[in-house]
């Protein structure tokens, strides 16, 4: 239904990415904020919680950019509904060269993902970031990829396939050759946490987001408006 709405509404407006200007706003904002407060390369525990917090910064909430960062810098001093590092680290420690897989969602949240995945390439891990085919929401696209220097520490592709969440990607050929080569999924978001949740997949994903619904917060088993970060072991 919201892919069909988002497809409605990027027709009728026909000039490309209406949110443009808050994305790279919000990508600006982050990279001062880490630059400033941003954990160690090596704490990568920290660099996770971060992550997983920024989900806050969500057009789909507002699309106003201090009020994205104003959620933001109240998720980042709260503690997580829910915090499942200590499994996932457990788990990721005990590969001997780690493969993992992640699907990216927010603008301005991906700079926190960027040094998530710099942490992970530090310690020898190979990394593929999704990105989205076309312009959705806020969401990061090839040209935030691009400009945020995700290729310094991951290998980036696109969902090749339109629309919110990832339910046609997860569908197509390109997803299964994805997630085939992968050992650990990580999820941004809650359109990724919708398309994947109730899949069976080869591999445990770790769902990092912002619980902004009733549904999401169910997912996860944690309070509404609280920071998820969920390890769901391969089903």
């Amino acid at each position: 239904m919201l892919a069909a709405l988002y497809r409605s509404v990027a027709a009728s407006l026909g000039d490309g990415d209406f949110y443009q200007a808050a994305k790279d706003a919000s990508n600006a904002y982050a990279e001062t904020f880490f630059a400033q407060k941003g954990p160690a390369l090596q704490d990568l525990g920290a660099r996770i919680f971060l992550a997983a917090a920024a989900n806050a910064i969500d057009a789909g909430v507002s699309v106003e950019p201090d009020v994205m960062l104003a959620h933001f810098e109240e998720a980042a001093a709260a503690p997580p509904g829910r915090d499942d590092r200590t499994q996932f680290l457990q788990f990721y420690e005990s590969l001997a060269a780690p493969r993992v897989l992640y699907l990216l969602d927010n603008a301005g949240e991906a700079v926190f993902d960027r040094e998530v995945m710099r942490s992970l390439t530090h310690r020898g891990t190979k990394v593929t970031a999704v990105v989205r085919q076309e312009a959705v929401l806020n969401d990061v696209t090839p040209r935030e990829a691009e400009r945020l220097a995700l290729f310094e520490v991951a290998t980036v592709t696109t969902t090749r396939s339109p629309g919110y969440g990832l339910s046609a990607f997860v569908d197509s050929d390109w997803s299964a050759t994805l997630f085939g080569a992968a050992d650990i999924v990580i999820a941004k978001g809650v359109a990724n946490l919708e398309s994947l949740s109730h899949r069976r997949l080869p591999c445990p994903v770790l769902f990092l987001y912002r619980a902004k619904c009733e549904p999401s917060a169910r997912a996860g088993g944690a309070a509404r408006g609280s920071t998820v970060v969920w390890w769901r072991p391969a089903s």
